[in-house]
């Protein structure tokens, strides 16, 4: 066996001391108290699994000052396989990483034959534990591992008391989280969880096992525009856990998500992956758990550190974010703390469909009968195309950001009598008025027949009307219907990027905004001071619209403060 012991199950009659207790005489071992306590400074556990009377066992323990080194006692005079079975299960370990010493040859057999997998010696191994490789562990001088395994053992006696009752267990248990994305510094701790976790890593990715090259990696992920990349640490009313869980996400779809064993079947895996929005996930091999269960999680309360239990802040602020990249890649750092709406371009049918501030006027003032007309009529409309937090005003804070108004040309629809935006590779066709419908389709290759073709070019007309007019006058009409009520509004990057014209429409957007914002008491983060040069964007030649992931941090804090300075 070359698997690494975690924790030593003791016998204790002619094992870890000589005699027989029950029967008046024993020897303590010196020697062997000493191991214990060696072990424990490198992470490695010791319990008990002895046919004795607890009370007498206990007091020999404490005299001896060796009791509390010892997790998950089980004396009483019982067989042994099924108490170890429990002990194992208790402490959420895997068999294979479990040792039992014990000098009755029966009784490890008998270990044996009911947990195939567990690792089992008799007592001549104990001289030699300190030098087996298989005991190296990992330096823990300060005995953290202990302590932690002290405090799941105090859980599962008060899990007892209750009665069985696991969901009011939880209740009462105060559990808090917290999501961290200084990932850098803490990047020896989250390397061993990604190749040392098994029983909650959904999906078994691994790292390079080299320290050096696995940071590299994790800097370059860190430095991708689309990822969400975070720490979890847990904590309850029995201590703190440290870090007990890690995800990384690249463009919707996880690659990394698992937690320590120390968290399991306190509901903290579920609970963070519905607090991301359930992303796509591709789960490897077997796992101690299940994400989607149907379980409502309301005994988890996401706070700002969750080893902080003087200064726990819960969050149950909802807000809704609309707006483009700048807002998409801070909600990453938002949404683990709120309940965050998302409203952020996304393609149908070939099309852009844009945040812009134009579908909110046109969502205020149609009705559901319209709506439908629109999408069922109207190519690059889907049905939920007008509808918006915005405009049904049931969330506690909005959070706008206007850069998505580059990309939108609008045009006039003469059965609608009204203004649509639309963006897509054959708006330009559209402009024109091209009737080629075969030439558009092969240069565009958009989803669209010859008759919504025909349609749109009989029905649309380009709108003539300055873009800056007609943004200004929406955008007043938006603000005036939300004055009164909690808006953060985020500028844009008008100074540095590689598209002049980008930076000249935020700019005009800047200049509307900004003091229409002021004028109805919104708040305003203002991204300019953050953004000092091109080393500032997520590329050199980048138009100017998207950053470096520090910069959307400070978004996302300057929101953050902006929030809780209303709260």
């Amino acid at each position: 066996m070359t698997e690494a012991v975690r924790l030593v199950i003791w016998d204790l009659d002619d094992t870890f001391w000589t005699g027989t207790l029950s029967e008046g005489g024993i020897s303590y071992i010196d020697a062997h108290h000493d191991i214990i306590v060696a072990l424990a400074k490198r992470g490695i556990m010791s319990s008990i699994c002895s046919k004795n009377d607890f009370r007498q066992v206990e007091t020999v323990l404490v005299e001896r000052g060796i009791r509390e080194y010892f997790v998950f006692p089980s004396i009483n005079w019982e067989a042994k396989s099924h108490r170890i079975a429990a002990t194992i299960s208790d402490m959420q370990l895997r068999p294979v990483n479990v040792m039992f010493i014990d000098d009755n040859a029966m009784n490890l057999n008998e270990v044996k034959h009911y947990i195939p997998d567990i690792q089992v010696a008799g007592p001549e191994i104990i001289g030699t534990i300190l030098t087996d490789p298989r005991f190296v562990g990992k330096p823990d001088p300060d005995l953290t591992r202990l302590g932690r395994y002290r405090i799941l053992e105090r859980k599962h006696e008060d899990s007892r008391r209750s009665g069985g009752d696991n969901l009011d267990f939880l209740r009462s248990s105060q559990i808090r989280i917290s999501f961290h994305h200084d990932v850098e510094h803490e990047m020896p701790r989250i390397h061993e969880l990604i190749n040392r976790t098994n029983q909650l890593n959904f999906t078994k990715n691994r790292a390079p096992e080299n320290p050096d090259e696995f940071r590299d990696a994790m800097l370059g992920k860190l430095a991708k525009f689309d990822s969400n990349i975070s720490y979890v640490k847990v904590a309850d009313r029995y201590g703190s856990y440290g870090i007990c869980g890690f995800f990384a996400i690249e463009d919707g779809q996880v690659e990394h998500f698992l937690f320590s064993c120390r968290s399991m079947n306190m509901g903290i895996e579920q609970f963070v992956w519905q607090k991301l929005g359930r992303p796509r996930i591709d789960i490897a091999g077997e796992v101690s758990s299940v994400l989607d269960d149907g379980t409502d999680i309301d005994w988890i309360a996401v706070v700002d550190d969750a080893d902080d239990s003087d200064a726990i802040t819960t969050h149950d602020t909802t807000i809704c974010m609309r707006g483009a990249c700048d807002l998409s890649v801070s909600s990453y750092y938002l949404k683990g703390k709120y309940t965050v709406f998302e409203e952020f371009a996304y393609p149908y049918r070939n099309w852009g469909i844009q945040p812009v501030v134009r579908a909110l006027e046109i969502g205020s003032c149609i009705s559901d009968g319209e709506r439908n007309a629109i999408s069922d009529r109207m190519p690059g409309m889907p049905v939920d195309r007008f509808s918006s937090h915005v405009v049904t005003q049931d969330v506690d804070v909005f959070v706008l950001s206007f850069s998505g108004e580059i990309f939108c040309d609008n045009f006039y629809s003469k059965s609608f009598g009204l203004v649509f935006p639309l963006d897509g590779p054959c708006v330009p066709y559209l402009r024109n008025r091209d009737r080629d419908y075969g030439r558009v389709k092969q240069a565009t290759n958009m989803e669209l027949s010859e008759a919504e073709w025909n349609f749109m070019v009989d029905d649309l007309v380009f709108h003539q009307e300055s873009v800056s007019t007609l943004f200004e006058r929406d955008i007043r009409s938006l603000f005036n219907r939300l004055r009164g009520k909690k808006v953060i509004l985020c500028t844009l990057n008008e100074e540095f990027g590689s598209q002049q014209w980008v930076l000249d429409k935020f700019s005009r957007i800047n200049a509307i905004t900004m003091p229409l914002a002021m004028e109805h008491g919104f708040r305003i983060v203002d991204v300019r001071p953050y953004v000092r040069g091109t080393d500032d964007l997520i590329t050199p030649d980048d138009a100017g619209g998207h950053f470096k992931r520090n910069i959307y941090m400070k978004i996302s804090s300057d929101i953050e403060e902006h929030i809780r300075h209303w709260n």
